[in-house]
């Protein structure tokens, strides 16, 4: 395995600990890295709270100029709830920013990174990170939910015995 999936891998699997706590966002993790080795991590926790890669700053404590952040969901570049993950990473210091895949929301955050010097990459376990958020990706393009179901059925395809009882 690449240096670069690794560490993708590992956002990834912070990104998932959002789960049902940051909708209608995305679940997004970040790893900042320097000489090949882990210097902070951060995921969303919840719907308004700090993003990711701004966690993952703060927690650096200062360790963030020339760094490489790998995050999986690219960074927004607009004001919301939160100022723009742009303008963290751009102050910080960051050197290269690597994204698992593209966020039609982000209002082009590696566009406005890659235009203030930082070197991009998108792609890395883009398939995986496009998984991760299916629910989110799905309702942008469809404007409808992502809907699950799961049935307790008999083997006559019945939830439900004629008298009305379950089993």
């Amino acid at each position: 395995m690449k240096l670069n999936e690794k560490w993708m891998k590992l956002a990834l699997r912070l990104a998932k600990k959002g789960e049902g706590k940051v909708s209608p966002n995305p679940m997004v993790g970040a790893v900042l890295t320097k000489k090949e080795k882990v210097i902070a991590t951060g995921y969303h926790r919840y719907f308004g709270g700090p993003h990711a890669e701004v966690e993952a700053i703060e927690k650096a404590k200062g360790e963030v100029q020339g760094t490489t952040l790998y995050v999986s969901l690219e960074p927004c570049n607009y004001h919301g709830k939160t100022p723009p993950c742009t303008e963290n990473i751009i102050q910080a210091g960051i050197k290269k920013v690597i994204a698992a895949t593209s966020d039609p929301t982000s209002r082009g955050g590696l566009t406005r990174l890659a235009r203030e010097g930082i070197e991009t990459e998108l792609g890395v376990c883009q398939q995986e990170a496009r998984k991760l958020n299916e629910a989110f990706f799905k309702y942008l393009r469809e404007k409808r939910p992502f809907v699950i179901v799961k049935a307790a059925i008999s083997l006559d395809g019945k939830i439900a015995t004629p008298g009305g009882e379950s089993k």
